[in-house]
């Protein structure tokens, strides 16, 4: 949107349902970042987005931290992928933990004990710091109570506010 001109811009016509979107700085230079099946796409300026196919596998959750795009893989195992460039050669990262029934349903940069900026990933089952310097993420204290029926999904929806994470747990909203 222009809103010198009140005017749309260009619209994003992906070929499949968009999964996730972000925003934010990679090398200086601000993106807007779509991802869908087997591929995303990126802006800097809103107006033309270009579509970069993943080799890594289906892009799913999407999240900007430390000048890179991370991703997880849309298929279990939840391969943690990223790169350093917009549409550059994606490097492994890491897997989330499974116990084969939880679902990732965010991933989320919060700060950790010590005050940095770090990745977490957000699950049915609980929350994972992400250990960049050794290509893991690692269970937090905060587990979500087990799922009370079939159709149940613990984890819904996560976000950042004043510092700390939160996000929902059947009727609860925990934070961390």
């Amino acid at each position: 949107y222009a809103s010198a001109t009140d005017t749309w811009g260009s619209v994003l016509q992906a070929t499949s349902v968009t999964d996730d979107a972000v925003s934010g700085s990679i090398g200086g230079t601000n993106y807007v970042v779509f991802s869908e099946l087997g591929s995303y796409y990126y802006s800097s300026d809103g107006t033309a987005f270009t579509k970069v196919t993943s080799p890594s596998g289906y892009p799913s959750l999407l999240v900007i931290w430390d000048d890179k795009l991370f991703w997880l893989s849309g298929t279990s195992p939840r391969q943690l992928w990223y790169i350093t460039a917009i549409g550059g050669t994606p490097v492994s990262a890491g897997i989330v933990p499974s116990d084969g029934t939880q679902e990732v349903v965010e991933l989320i940069v919060g700060r950790d004990t010590e005050g940095s900026e770090i990745i977490y990933a957000v699950t049915s089952s609980g929350l994972y710091a992400y250990d960049f310097a050794n290509s893991r993420f690692v269970k937090t204290a905060v587990s979500v109570p087990n799922k009370s029926s079939s159709t149940y999904i613990s984890a819904a929806v996560a976000g950042r506010w004043r510092e700390s994470l939160y996000f929902s747990a059947e009727t609860s909203l925990l934070k961390y």
